[in-house]
């Protein structure tokens, strides 16, 4: 039986490169707004209060991303993920309450072309203004002394 000993440092912990995106993405999620109002107008004459009320939910969201996307904010990845999640569950609410045949293939169709790429988008968007490109270099955290420095100088070792 033989042991192996391993002299090599893991590797420093490093985050994957940001994609780059093309010029007209931030401007997509107040594109994806302004499309859903004709839709409200639909639901609403049809008397579908839930669904109104999950489109006016991701109407919001969108606006609100399209705003701190446009300040360039880092709270932009928490309301990119407040889109994703809200469109994600539309889709699943979608196709979850279609009838068989074709008003489930609309659904499908819906979800994978169109509510699901809308919300892989808007994290990329967040995530890149999340991770302040375009700006200055990100402040290192405060330095505290490791809690040996503090026990030793404590007992005065």
């Amino acid at each position: 039986m033989s042991t192996a000993l391993l002299t090599a440092r893991p590797a420093p912990l490093t985050r994957p490169a940001i994609p780059a995106l093309p010029a007209w993405a931030p401007r997509v999620p107040a594109l994806a707004a302004l499309a859903l109002l004709p839709w409200l107008a639909v639901l609403v004459a049809c008397h579908e209060t839930a669904w109104v009320a999950l489109d006016l939910a991701e109407l919001t969201a969108l606006l609100g991303l399209d705003t701190l996307l446009r300040r360039r904010s880092p709270a932009a990845f928490g309301s990119a993920c407040v889109v994703a999640l809200l469109l994600a569950g539309d889709a699943l609410a979608d196709i979850g309450t279609a009838a068989p045949g074709l008003p489930l293939l609309a659904a499908l169709v819906m979800a994978c072309c169109v509510e699901l790429p809308l919300a892989v988008l808007c994290l990329a968007l967040g995530r890149r203004a999340g991770a302040g490109q375009g700006r200055g270099p990100a402040r290192r955290p405060l330095a505290l002394p490791s809690i040996r420095a503090r026990v030793s100088s404590s007992l005065g070792v």
